[in-house]
């Protein structure tokens, strides 16, 4: 027999079977995030390694390993226009894994195949930490498990099925040790932490012009969940105030760039509350919770209109939004207050209320004319807002995710005396720039608005169609008021949602199969919220469980953590762990999986028994047999060929088991055991 670690070594078939779907499986859910070639290259490179196997084709020589290794590489860098990073680390990684079949040659180096295995495997928590994808990498780790021990089986023992089991087994009783490090050994920066390129994107911008946002809802993109210690606020008012845009140009509104003034814009958490914070007067009870915002790249963060952060590293900005002091490229979670009764600015700085005035001169004289009409005809402010709400209510403005498009240049024109079909941005773009002209101060405020009250919990899941846009206006005595011309045009946004305020046809054209579309489908859509509710807890408890959350409760499980105790505690729940899973490991070695080729000869043995020819434990088939024969002569030659075939299968290891081997020796015995029983009846 040839030495398992030579060059001659020729891994067993089932084991290679193994080896290819785990290979699969393995690749499978990156197909999303590498180039369209590499799963190609996988293809092929399984292929080549089949028909090594099956004596076919030859293993490639090293000039063709080195070409295949450099245009690898050279793949890799040209499509994702470098090698450095982690995307392209994980598509070297993969080709590597591929590219590695082609010379498994010897047992190490099909080994080496299942170590990269479980590291390819490791990389899918680099793009997600979701609980279906951590239940489909376990999956992913029973099957390479199975691979390898399949790798170290006798070709007796091979049996891809029971191979399985014993992998998914192997795992399970992993779990309890698991869940034990993972709760008490401290908590290092994971690898998935490190940014990744294009991690998370958002559709509220710096720059919004109308359109922009209904663009964005046509996404059923989760954007952060908000998990409420008391009650849910109510739908109408769940405005999540994330963007303030006060410079208005060229038929766009942007954030702008706050002016050189002597008090500081931005108060961080932990810092002296700034000046400007006396000017947020708060009203009734604060509605306290705490979000898990989805990667955005971006430093903004949302909040309930309005809010206070009191999570490290954020802050509130003089406009009171809120802001993390780097761009949020993983899950960020954080806490904050909030109060839905307020007055900010009752007194109103000069240079801020010069900034929400500021207009082109030489724009849109049309909805110019109207503005000045509406004042004319107001008392007030207060008044003229009323009146200019009024009038988005009463005119034959429609809401639309299809608005068309609108010029560069008078565009509130087009807006509101031509198309007069909109969306949330639409009409909150117009009703600031129309309460500029009149002299009210104004401004755009985006972010979202509404969100899903899930199942299990005080907690809410906005998505990216929840995305909206709304006015503040500033009033003498009031202070800075939030004004939503789409409630006036669309009150059933507000109140209902986005699939209330638009036709069924509208939706349905986009995505038929979009969460939006499925709220019709009772069932259907509690199971959604169902699962959501599942995947939140799994991001509160699992995900979220970083250093900070650790340290908190080891203070309360050990109380003064140190060294000396994190220890014991690991120790003893290490041996916790050995409690539970001793009993199935136990109980697993009475039933020690045995080969076919034993259970058919154990069958045989027992046919024997009744006739009492019983055999003894320490006995070999070939002594079993010469009693048989003495007993039986004429049964000697049937009985001396059966049992030397058990011994061919069982102790030939050089050979594989075939199907054909199996039932040969299993019409054997059964033809043997025939004659038996009517050597019995005679």
């Amino acid at each position: 027999m040839a030495d398992r670690g030579g060059i001659d070594y020729q891994i067993p078939r089932n084991a290679l079977a193994l080896l290819l779907v785990a290979q699969g499986v393995v690749i499978a859910p990156h197909i999303v995030h590498v180039s369209w070639w590499v799963v190609p290259v996988a293809v092929m490179c399984a292929g080549w390694r089949v028909m090594v196997f099956l004596g076919r084709w030859d293993y490639p020589s090293r000039w063709i390993k080195g070409f295949l290794v450099l245009s690898g590489a050279a793949g890799v860098g040209i499509t994702e226009g470098t090698l450095i990073g982690l995307e392209p680390a994980v598509a070297l990684l993969i080709v590597a894994f591929a590219l590695k079949l082609l010379e498994m040659s010897r047992k190490r180096d099909a080994v080496l195949v299942i170590y990269l295995g479980y590291f390819v495997i490791a990389t899918e928590f680099m793009f997600s930490q979701s609980m279906p994808v951590t239940i489909y990498v376990s999956v992913a780790v029973a099957v390479v498990t199975a691979a390898l021990i399949g790798l170290n089986q006798s070709t007796t023992q091979i049996q891809p099925m029971r191979t399985l089991k014993l992998a998914a087994v192997l795992v399970f009783q992993s779990v309890p040790l698991m869940v034990v490090l993972f709760v008490l050994f401290p908590r290092l920066e994971p690898l998935w932490a490190v940014p990744l390129p294009h991690a998370g994107r958002t559709g509220i911008a710096d720059v919004v012009r109308p359109g922009d946002i209904a663009r964005l809802s046509r996404s059923d993109d989760l954007a952060f969940r908000a998990t409420f210690s008391d009650r849910v606020p109510p739908r109408h008012e769940r405005y999540w105030r994330g963007m303030v845009y006060s410079v208005y140009r060229e038929g766009a509104w942007l954030q702008g760039t706050p002016p050189r003034v002597d008090e500081q814009m931005i108060r961080w958490v932990g810092s002296p509350v700034a000046s400007w914070e006396a000017s947020f007067e708060r009203q009734l009870s604060a509605v306290q919770y705490e979000i898990i915002l989805e990667p955005t790249d971006r430093p903004w963060l949302f909040a309930l209109d309005v809010a206070l952060p009191e999570t490290e590293h954020t802050g509130l900005v003089r406009d009171f939004r809120l802001l993390a002091r780097r761009p949020v490229r993983t899950r960020f979670r954080y806490a904050a207050s909030s109060w839905t009764r307020y007055r900010i600015d009752a007194q109103l700085p000069e240079w801020l209320r010069r900034r929400n005035l500021l207009l082109p001169d030489d724009e849109n004289p049309r909805s110019r004319a109207l503005a000045r009409s509406l004042m004319a005809a107001s008392s007030s402010h207060e008044q003229f807002v009323a009146r200019l709400l009024n009038h988005f209510g009463e005119e034959a403005f429609y809401y639309t995710l299809r608005p068309g498009t609108l010029p560069r240049s008078n565009s509130v024109d087009a807006f509101m005396f031509e198309s007069r079909r909109g969306f949330c941005s639409h009409f909150a773009s117009s009703f600031a720039y129309i309460a500029r002209v009149a002299g009210v101060p104004a401004r755009l405020i985006g972010g979202y608005q509404g969100g899903e009250s899930g199942s299990l919990g005080n907690y809410v899941a906005v998505r990216q169609y929840d995305a909206h846009a709304w006015v503040e206006v500033w009033l003498e005595g009031r202070g800075w008021v939030r004004v939503d011309p789409t409630g006036a045009v669309a009150p059933s946004r507000i109140e209902r949602g986005l699939q209330a305020a638009l036709g069924e046809s509208e939706l349905l054209s986009d995505s038929p199969f979009s969460r939006l579309n499925l709220q019709s489908l009772a069932g259907v859509y509690e199971l959604l919220l169902f699962f959501d509710s599942l995947e939140h807890q799994w991001n509160i408890w699992v995900v979220g469980y970083d250093a900070k959350v650790q340290a908190n409760y080891l203070e309360k499980l050990l109380g003064e953590v140190n060294g000396v105790r994190l220890a014991l505690a690991i120790l003893a729940g290490a041996l916790l762990a050995l409690a539970v899973v001793a009993p199935v490991i136990l109980l697993r070695r009475r039933r020690v999986p045995v080969s076919p080729v034993v259970r058919i000869y154990r069958d045989l043995c027992k046919a024997f028994s009744r006739v009492g020819i019983t055999r003894e434990t320490s006995e070999v088939p070939s002594a079993y047999q010469s009693r048989i024969a003495l007993r039986y002569p004429d049964l000697a030659a049937p009985a001396g060929m059966t049992i030397g075939l058990v011994n061919q299968l069982l102790y030939n290891s050089d050979t594989e088991l075939t199907r054909s081997e199996l039932s040969q020796l299993k019409r054997r015995v059964t033809q043997l055991k025939r004659r038996l029983w009517r050597h019995r009846t005679l």
